[in-house]
């Protein structure tokens, strides 16, 4: 049986052993038990995507960068007041990744590690010792992913490698510092990595989308960028709890943990998806293709129109549709993709016009933007507004009742479907994929040694890795000569761009200290007057971004009240 089916199989196996309706030694007693316990540890791991819910309309993490704005104006999603900063320690937006999805994880890994042995080999499940060592090796991996998401969000955490009852004192095991977190998740990622597979599409398919050699490399690679990054690695932050002792030298150990994540992955059949038959393509098709080369990690679920329902304006699904359209692009993330000479469009020479201002765009912005023009299964989507005072009729797509940004998103949406109808399409979530390891590679190189130095040996310079992306997306590769605070700039929108609305953006600007560019967003006005003429203008709509208090999330009061841990500065 397939993850994705043994994950749904096994919907409510940890909720019944939690609650004691089903004994841990009845799970650990039979090897079909198990393999749906672990499975449903698999279900925990992020699902991105639709992140903020009122009833069923969804809103992307996205929404609470500069990235993107929730639509609708009167729905109270938690997004919603995240952005207006009405919140605290005490009324924390419950569906942000947080303290609370991670220990939900943790704790039945605890439990699966501790009890695996236990199940007896047998015949007729198929168990063997072989397997058993390595769903164990699986379920560290998934412990230290957990791991490290709360790293990310709130610096040292409590390190609990056992199950815990309500009467047990590790409950009250205080925070280790932000070094001693990091090193145990790398301990823990090494360990699975030393016996997991590297790549399951070749050799046994029904299983592709559980945990890899490859992913454990690339999740340390990732872990230790953070780790290197300035809101962690400050020489004037003291705090051990949300720091680690300043090192420059993290850097270097970040890229070298990429780099080999980048050469395990290339030796066993890793890489950008590229389309053969239609390159131009391949970014967009990659986001719909369910088994692909570039994947290391995704959520896998069965096929589904959920990104087209939320995505897409009204006017293409069905009359009783609860959802439409609820995640907007906004005009900062579509104004950092650069022009197809490689120029941003602030740039001279960029040809850039702005009252033509989709001309000519980086490829990636077609496969991810609705833009006022753009076509949609023949359509012309219209995001203007009939100039005031004229008798201009609004365009199909803008509503009165959203905060119009001028644009939809288009990522994610396999545009071959039509959601009027029954049909469906694979939306799996990647959690991680070769393209981020070559950035994330990319930025520690800048910082180790600089643009174009080959510091490690192996051929592969921080430019080299940002040119690999540029080329799949038919963009000009970097030039030569760039300093390291230049090169800085362009790997971080890079990143911006390549990764947009895939869950990175909220994490990045807080790990490089970026406040400013989250206090405000800006909308794309397009006003058609009566001879058809349409003009471009930008509105600018406030948030609330307390610096450096919000670099960190809070812990939840309640865990802070009864004695249990230290706050984060400033909560």
């Amino acid at each position: 049986m397939g993850l994705s089916a043994c994950q749904q199989d096994g919907v409510g196996l940890l909720d019944k052993a939690e609650s004691g309706d089903m004994t841990e030694e009845k799970i650990f007693s039979d090897g079909i038990y198990a393999r749906k316990y672990i499975a449903n540890v698999y279900s925990r791991l992020p699902k991105g995507y639709a992140r903020f819910s009122f009833a069923k309309t969804p809103v992307y993490l996205g929404c609470c960068t500069d990235e993107g704005q929730q639509g609708p104006i009167g729905m109270l999603t938690q997004a919603l007041w995240f952005n207006e900063g009405t919140w605290n320690a005490v009324n924390i937006p419950t569906e942000l990744p947080g303290w609370a999805q991670g220990w939900t994880s943790i704790r039945p890994a605890n439990t699966f590690i501790q009890n695996i042995d236990k199940v007896p080999v047998n015949v007729q499940t198929g168990m063997t010792e072989e397997e058993k060592k390595r769903l164990k090796e699986e379920a560290r991996f998934l412990r230290a992913f957990a791991y490290a998401d709360l790293a990310r969000s709130y610096g040292g955490v409590p390190i609990i490698n056992i199950p815990l009852n309500s009467s047990s004192p590790e409950l009250y095991t205080p925070r280790s510092t932000f070094d001693e977190t990091i090193k145990y998740i790398v301990e823990q990622l090494d360990s699975a990595a030393m016996v997991l597979p590297a790549n399951y599409r070749f050799t046994e398919p029904e299983e592709y989308g559980r945990a890899t050699s490859v992913a454990a490399k690339a999740i340390k690679g990732r872990t230790l960028l953070y780790a290197a990054r300035p809101l962690f690695n400050d020489p004037q932050n003291t705090n051990r709890i949300v720091a680690g002792e300043y090192d420059e030298g993290k850097w270097r150990v970040a890229a070298e943990a990429n780099a080999e994540a980048i050469k395990l992955a290339e030796a066993n059949g890793y890489g950008l998806h590229i389309e053969a038959k239609d390159k131009k393509s391949s970014y967009e098709k990659f986001f719909v293709t369910r088994v692909n080369d570039e994947v290391i990690l995704s959520y896998m679920k069965p096929q589904d129109k959920n990104c087209e329902l939320r995505q897409l304006p009204k006017r293409f699904l069905a009359a009783n549709s609860a959802v439409a359209g609820y995640s907007l692009p906004t005009l900062d993330l579509v104004d950092d993709y650069e022009m197809k000479n490689g120029k941003s469009i602030h740039e001279a020479g960029s040809g850039y016009n702005e009252q033509d201002p989709y001309k000519n765009r980086d490829q990636r912005f077609y496969a991810s933007i609705f833009y006022n023009g753009a076509d949609y299964r023949g359509q012309k989507i219209e995001t203007f507004r009939g100039k005031a005072g004229t008798k201009v009729v609004d365009g199909k797509d803008y509503n009165s009742t959203y905060v119009n940004t001028g644009f939809y998103l288009r990522k994610f949406v396999d545009v071959t479907i039509d959601p009027k109808k029954s049909e469906l399409a694979d939306h799996n979530y990647p959690i991680i994929r070769y393209a981020e390891v070559l950035l994330n590679y990319a930025e520690a190189m800048n910082e180790a040694f600089g643009p174009e130095v080959d510091g490690l040996g192996n051929g592969k310079t921080a430019k080299w890795a940002i040119d690999q992306i540029r080329d799949r997306a038919m963009q000009p590769a970097l030039p030569s000569g760039l300093g390291k605070d230049e090169m800085r700039t362009r790997i971080k929108r890079e990143r911006r761009i390549e990764l947009a609305f895939e869950e990175h953006r909220f994490w990045d600007v807080r790990h490089w200290k970026d406040a400013d560019s989250q206090k405000q967003v800006w909308l794309q006005v397009i006003e058609k007057d009566e001879k058809g003429k349409l003009t471009y203008s930008r509105e600018k709509r406030n948030r609330v971004f307390e610096a450096p208090k919000m670099f960190l999330m809070p812990i939840p009061f309640e865990q802070v009240a009864n004695g249990s841990y230290e706050q984060n500065p400033g909560w």
